[in-house]
């Protein structure tokens, strides 16, 4: 994964979600010379991968591992 992709994840550790403009201004801070094409190509990459997903247009999540956790009863 290149420092693009970190950057994006970490971005999302912070915040539950953030948009693409957000994370846009995140990776052209730590790397200015990044273009729209490329972030663009690395969201869908990271999508691709199962690591982010986009639970609305423009707006950016990442997959936790431990989304849903299932109450098991021990009770018959």
């Amino acid at each position: 994964m290149s420092d693009h992709g970190q950057i994006i994840l970490n971005a999302l550790h912070s915040r539950q979600t953030l948009s693409k403009s957000d994370l846009f201004t995140y990776v052209h801070l730590a790397d200015p010379t990044v273009s729209q094409s490329s972030f663009t190509w690395k969201l869908h990459q990271l999508k691709k991968q199962g690591l982010i997903n986009s639970p609305s247009q423009g707006i950016y999540s990442i997959i936790s591992e431990n989304t849903f956790k299932p109450v098991i009863s021990h009770h018959h």
